[in-house]
């Protein structure tokens, strides 16, 4: 009886990160609070997609991995907080690609968001809620929208 399990790969965090985007933090993000309970980025924040060199602007405001209220209880005994530091960055990644949107569209935005966490060594399954909690609740575009 053949069996197929020997070219079955295991989802680790390597394979599910080869099965997406490369993503590369240059550096940490500088910022302070700013209006409404949210951040203000105050540096550039340049990080690699799949090479591409590509540069969140300063000033920038975030409100981090913001939360559905009907959901929130769920979300922060998965992350903490919003602003919890884990995902901090792929949060301020995909708010700036939120708002660049003509570029791309949101499919495209909340899967460099889903890679970008796991990229900042979050647990792949909180990633993947993180992944499709975005698909599923955040804002839905087509590329070139405006």
């Amino acid at each position: 009886m053949g069996s197929s399990l020997g070219s079955r790969r295991l989802l680790t965090r390597e394979t599910i990160t080869a099965m997406c985007d490369h993503i590369e933090f240059l550096h940490d993000p500088a910022f302070r609070r700013g209006d409404a309970g949210r951040l203000l980025v105050i540096e550039d924040m340049p990080v690699r997609i799949n090479g591409v060199l590509v540069t969140v602007m300063a000033p920038f405001a975030t409100d981090g991995a913001s939360i559905p209220k009907w959901i929130e209880w769920l979300m922060v005994l998965v992350i903490g907080h919003q602003y919890a530091p884990s995902i901090l960055r792929a949060a301020i990644l995909h708010d700036w690609m939120c708002r660049m949107r003509h570029h791309w569209g949101s499919r495209r935005t909340h899967q460099v968001f889903h890679a970008a966490a796991l990229a900042d060594n979050v647990a792949p399954v909180r990633a993947w809620i993180f992944g499709k909690a975005v698909l599923w609740f955040g804002p839905q575009w087509k590329p070139g929208a405006r």
